[in-house]
């Protein structure tokens, strides 16, 4: 028995097993495979120049393959860094408006998108801010 954990492994992978048989040899297999991205997040990074009006920066999520994924919730690590979500189309298309309380220091946070998918192991997303 193999088992192979994704964990945030995208894209292609291979991974190399070596079993041994009842009569004593060894056998290498290969395990290639082709993981999906389930959403898309464009821009990954939202930035503001130190000074810029401190206008809300749109992020857009789309889930892929004709999936169905829920937000769940969104938390900014800099409270000074808000995220609003607004949901374009429910299960597969979401925006996420972020802004900064103002521009006149330099701020950096972590947007931490929280998912109910996969249902054994739902995966957050990052979205990165910053006002430099």
């Amino acid at each position: 028995e193999a088992k192979f954990i994704f964990g945030g492994r995208r894209g292609e992978q291979r991974k190399t097993i070596s079993v041994t048989t009842d009569d004593g040899r060894q056998v290498a297999l290969e395990l290639r495979c082709w993981i999906e991205e389930t959403l898309t997040i464009a821009p990954a990074l939202v930035f503001w120049r130190l000074g810029d009006e401190p206008a809300a920066k749109t992020v857009d999520v789309t889930v892929t393959h004709g999936r169905q994924v829920a937000i769940k919730s969104i938390h900014s690590s800099n409270p000074r860094l808000k995220a609003t979500l607004r949901t374009i189309e429910a299960g597969t298309h979401y925006a996420i408006e972020v802004q900064p309380a103002d521009t006149t220091q330099r701020e950096i946070g972590q947007l931490a998108v929280q998912t109910d998918f996969p249902p054994d192991a739902p995966r957050s997303y990052t979205i990165h801010a910053r006002v430099k």
